[in-house]
């Protein structure tokens, strides 16, 4: 049975590694790409107008007219990224939330002002972290290879502190009722 501490300090490793991981793997793919993989990447990453125009066009159509269109999508979304994705970065956020469990943070005998503290920390430090990553691709112009290595880094970590907030104040709602 592992403790709390345990149980936060793996999950957090977890993260970190992952994150560190994916980014390796970025660095060290990318480079073997030849110029039609980096082209169509690039093409994707940042869309014509003629084709943002032809997406808006599919999703302003009729429900059976978006079904193909959503059905590809969904199924990528279901299988592929679910699997390299997804479901590990649940399994460690579920790891964490097995560590506040331990920790009491789901106990309703806290006070009031510890979840209203908890919920304000989370909104300041991830809005700021997802902020800060916002005007850093802004400054880089939204570029690809900034956007596809660094640019999520910001919106990763940023979320679990969001999620954090949503925890705490979950637990405010919940002991008021």
């Amino acid at each position: 049975m592992w403790t709390k501490a345990a149980l936060v300090d793996n999950a957090r490793t977890l993260l970190c590694r992952s994150r560190i991981r994916n980014l390796i793997i970025k660095r060290l793919v990318t480079p073997y790409w030849d110029e039609p993989q980096m082209t169509e990447m690039i093409a994707t990453w940042s869309p014509t107008l003629n084709q943002v125009e032809k997406n808006l066009a599919i999703y302003r159509g009729s429900w059976l007219e978006q079904f193909t269109h959503r059905s590809l999508n969904a199924l990528f979304m279901e299988t592929f990224l679910l699997i390299i994705w997804g479901f590990w970065r649940a399994g460690r956020l579920m790891l964490i939330g097995m560590g506040l469990f331990k920790f009491g943070i789901f106990n309703p005998e806290k006070s009031n002002r510890f979840y209203l503290i908890g919920a304000m920390l989370g909104l300041l430090l991830g809005l700021g972290i997802i902020i800060t990553g916002i005007g850093k691709l802004e400054t880089a112009s939204w570029s690809f290879e900034y956007s596809f290595f660094f640019g999520t880094q910001f919106n990763y970590w940023g979320s679990l502190f969001i999620c954090y907030a949503y925890v705490y104040i979950v637990m405010l709602c919940c002991r008021n009722g």
